[in-house]
This record gives C-alpha cells, structure tokens and sequence, in this order.
C-alpha cells in the first residue's frame, strides 16, 4: 500500500515537471519583438513597397466608374521609395546632389532624378500662406487669384454666389472617356455649369477626363470637345481658362490604360493639345509630381501650360506651372468641399475681366 503510494507520488510529480517545461518551450510568433508586437518587414510602413508604388491621384473627382484614381507600375519605373520619421516636415523634400525628394498623397516618399533641362518655376516656396483657409501667394513677382472646378456631381451651384464669395475663375469637367468601353461622354452639367459662371463673370475653362491610349484617341477626345463647344457657341474668346487634358489612372484591372509608357502618355498629350490648339483655344495639361516623376516628359511638352495639383503645404515640383490645385475648400453657393485653386499671375501681365454681357452665340 504505502509503495503503490510512493509510486503514485512519483508518477504526478514527474507529469506537473514535464508540463512546465513543454510550457516553457512554446514558440512565440514569427516576427515578434521582444514586448510581444508584430514587427512589419517594411520599415517605416504597413505595406509593401510593391503597394506604396501605386499612387492615389490627387485633384478632379470624377463618375463614380473613375473618382478613385491609382498609378500602376511601369516598366519605365524608377523612383525609389524612402520612408521618414513621421516627426519630420517638409523641410526634409526638396531638391539635393540632383535628386528630387518628394511626398506621394498618402504620405510616402519618393526620390527621383531631377531634370534641370525641363522649364522650372520660379516661385518663392515659402510664400504660399494659408489665410482663413485659403491660399495666398505672399511673394514678389507675381500676383494671384482663386478659382474652383467642379463636375456633374456636384448637382446645382450658384456662380454668383461662388463670384462673390472671392472666386474668379472656374474648371468644368466638359466629359470624359470610359476606361473599359472607350465612348466618349459628356458631363450631365457642363453647360449650365458653363454658362452661369461665364454670366456671373468668372473667366471659365473645362477639362476632359482622358483614357486615350493612342494619339489618334487623344485627338478623337479633342475633337469632341471642339465640336461640343462650338455646337454651343463656347468659342475660344469666351473660354479665357481653356482646355485642360486630363488623364487618370483608375485603378480598375481591367482598364486600358494600364500598360501605357510615359512615351506614350507624353505622345497622348501633345497630339491632345495641339489639336485644341489648331482649334483656336488655349490648351493646359493636368498634372501633379507622381505623373511628372512617371508618366510625362516635360521637355517635350515645356510650350504647355501645367495645371498642378499637390495637397501639401506648398507645390512640391520644380517645373513650371500656372495653376495649383492646392486641395479641398468651401465656396457659397456650392454644397460640400470642391477642389480650390490658386493662379499665379506675372506682375505685369493684363488679365481682362470676361464679356458677360452677352449669352454665347449657338
């Protein structure tokens, strides 16, 4: 009796011991730090580097098929990625030894070659202030003045209101092109938006949301655009802000303009300008740093007016520009937050204010 106790004994100590120890010897999940948390493979960054590679673009909202717009890698790809203690400003960017430090719309940050044969501007970067929430441009050289641009889905708006609330130009998306199906669309509102601003005094301008893949398309999209505003009586005297082109990634797998080179972009938007050109009108290129670092070359488009959009604290690009869509404000007489700009005008340079005194001849 008191063996079969002892053995008893024996059996359950030495299972509590083998217990501990198999506890003891658990293994801890792959990756974790010495307090117990998850360390990402990426410093710095919850992604990949391969993800931080696609670029949210910043600037006109477009239909519901196209609003969020992302930039796909290309072959042509070359900027590298660096990330940056998020204490840090935009005092870190810049240009340094020829490379082009610059921060993405989500906050990552590139490094890319910088062209010092493209046309730069000369704009005295800390002369961008914000005062009571809109941009103002403090520096010598140059005066300035603000606009807004809008599309269809802003519904109803009220241009005398936006007039008088201290806007004096205005963008309106004129159509666009499907990313799958290439028709070619106009914008439900262009023509009330047009028109009521042009009579409100605005000097006014319009945009195309561009999924050309060819220069032929490129010029099929200008083409449609010349014919809907002539059919209208919008001649170029009346359209002060021109012609802007606008091509957009929209992220969808299945568009066609996935695979396009910065060649071909850049082909796309000479054959698109020129044709509005010959047209009589003036022609702009909507841009902003991602698509300048990927997707155009400059030089071969340095006769161009650039519109800019960059939502930082002050245009990161060194190239030229006249406009800068500096990110989202308020305006009486539009409901919600539109896209708010800002025009850098030469001191010096007349800018006449537009004839409303008539309806546009159609």
């Amino acid at each position: 009796m008191r063996f079969h106790k002892a053995l008893l004994i024996l059996i359950m100590s030495t299972c509590l011991i083998l217990g501990a120890c198999a506890s003891s010897s658990a293994p801890e999940p792959e990756g974790a730090s010495a307090d117990g948390m998850l360390i990402s493979e990426t410093e710095g960054s919850a992604e990949t580097e391969e993800s931080a590679e696609s670029e949210e673009t910043t600037g006109t909202e477009e239909s519901a098929e196209t609003e969020e717009t992302t930039v796909p890698e290309t072959s042509e790809e070359t900027t590298e990625e660096e990330t940056t203690p998020e204490e840090e400003t935009f005092s870190h960017l810049g240009i340094t030894d020829g490379i082009l430090k610059y921060e993405d719309v989500r906050g990552y940050f590139f490094r890319t070659e910088f062209h010092e044969d493209w046309p730069q501007n000369d704009y005295d970067q800390s002369a961008f202030v914000m005062a009571d929430g809109r941009m103002t441009y403090t520096g010598e050289g140059y005066t300035y003045r603000l606009g807004i641009d809008v599309y269809e889905a802003y519904g109803y708006i009220d241009w005398t209101a936006v007039k008088e609330d201290g806007y004096d130009f205005a963008f309106m998306r004129i159509g666009y092109r499907g990313y799958a199906q290439p028709d070619l669309l106009v914008d439900r509102n262009w023509i009330i938006n047009l028109h009521d601003a042009y009579l409100a005094g605005m000097d006014v301008g319009v945009y195309f949301f561009s999924q050309a893949i060819t220069e032929e398309e490129a010029k099929e999209e200008a083409d449609f655009i010349i014919e809907t505003l002539t059919n209208d009586g919008y001649t170029p005297d009346i359209l002060k802000m021109g012609v802007a082109f606008d091509p957009e990634y929209t992220g969808d797998s299945g568009a066609r303009t996935n695979d396009l080179t910065r060649d071909q972009v850049t082909k796309n938007a000479r054959a698109f300008c020129d044709r509005i050109r010959e047209a009589g009108y003036t022609a702009m290129i909507y841009s902003n740093m991602v698509w300048e670092d990927r997707n155009f070359d400059l030089s071969q488009l340095s006769d161009i007016d650039i519109w800019y959009a960059d939502y930082t604290a002050y245009p990161q690009t060194p190239y030229a520009f006249s406009v800068w869509q500096y990110g989202h404000g308020e305006s009486k007489g539009v409901e919600g937050a539109v896209d708010v700009n800002i025009q850098l005008i030469p001191v010096g340079e007349e800018l006449t204010e537009s004839d409303a005194s008539s309806e546009p001849e159609s």
